[in-house]
């Protein structure tokens, strides 16, 4: 644990106080309820009851908790090892709860005031996700709606779409694409573009997407490229292909159907700019992934979404990030 900090003032000002007794931390006795006061002696703080008396143990004061050491009475601040758990009391000794910086490191907490560890992977606070790596915060991302405006007009950003797919190294897979109406990455992206916006998608998703779920168009999963579904739509793993659609403009029309699916709550058969192509859009649990994040069903909160792998969401948003 890390070093235990200078002992300073608690915060001003006393309310009803509970002295449960040495590691008696919430088993309050209502009858003990009375007002107190903080003493300073020696440089260390005490809580004085009514009678003079010095507390001992756990002690709520304000809304917060205190621990009194059971010998002495002196207010602890620091790491405090409790029934098993670890606590931590800040500089002016309250139990912290929830999400805390403590010299440089996030912890958690629950609501009882015990430690659950440093902070690792994405966490949410807000509007914000932030990622942690032993409680240091080493990335963050805003949560992005699938349905937004491109950020670039058409020409631009399917120009930025074939530049990044340039840079990629890969080889564009004409000899499959060719027979699905798309010869050249120009004729692809520019298919992107205009089935995305169509539906009110954003293009930038739906390129990171087909990257992602494709490889760079390389198909060197489950799914063929002469299948023509970019978004892995009903493939399920173990060898599961899932579906098939007649040429590149269809496959990338079902996969955008199927994003605004999960992103609006309000949408119908009648209400697409097309026909639905999507096979399982009758399935999707409507508006239940309306930001890029939560397409990951790990990080959605309502356990629904694109993809089970980890931090789905997040990578599509370092992509769009990287690219756009």
């Amino acid at each position: 644990m890390p070093a235990v900090p200078a002992v300073v003032r608690p915060a001003a000002g006393s309310d009803q106080v509970v002295t449960t007794g040495q590691d008696g931390h919430r088993q309050a006795d209502p009858a003990s309820l009375s007002r107190g006061t903080w003493v300073a002696s020696g440089g260390r703080w005490y809580y004085r009851t009514p009678d003079g008396a010095s507390a001992t143990g756990w002690v709520q004061d304000s809304g917060s908790w205190y621990y009194l050491d059971s010998v002495t009475g002196a207010m602890v601040t620091g790491w405090l090892p409790s029934n098993g758990s670890w606590y931590w009391l800040g500089p002016s000794g309250a139990m912290a709860t929830g999400t805390v910086q403590i010299q440089g490191q996030w912890s958690g907490f629950t609501s009882s005031g015990a430690w659950t560890g440093y902070l690792n992977g994405w966490v949410l606070d807000g509007w914000t996700y932030t990622r942690y790596v032993d409680g240091v915060a080493t990335a963050s991302q805003t949560l992005r709606p699938v349905m937004v405006a491109p950020t670039a007009s058409r020409d631009v950003l399917i120009a930025t779409m074939t530049s990044a797919y340039a840079a990629s190294g890969c080889s564009y897979p004409a000899w499959a694409l060719t027979a699905g109406g798309a010869g050249t990455p120009q004729e692809f992206f520019a298919m992107v573009y205009d089935e995305a916006v169509a539906e009110g998608v954003s293009p930038e998703l739906l390129f990171a997407q087909v990257m992602k779920e494709t490889g760079w168009l390389q198909f060197t999963g489950d799914v063929a490229v002469e299948q023509f579904n970019f978004g892995g739509i009903g493939a399920t793993g173990g060898g599961a292909a899932g579906n098939w659609f007649p040429d590149v403009r269809t496959g990338l029309r079902a996969q955008v159907q199927h994003l605004r699916a999960y992103a609006d709550p309000q949408v119908t058969p009648g209400a697409l700019a097309h026909a639905v192509v999507d096979p399982r859009f009758a399935y999707v649990h409507k508006g239940s992934a309306s930001y890029v994040q939560y397409l990951g069903i790990q990080e959605n909160p309502a356990r629904a979404g694109w993809a089970a792998a980890r931090h789905y969401g997040m990578d599509l948003v370092d992509m769009i990030n990287q690219y756009f």
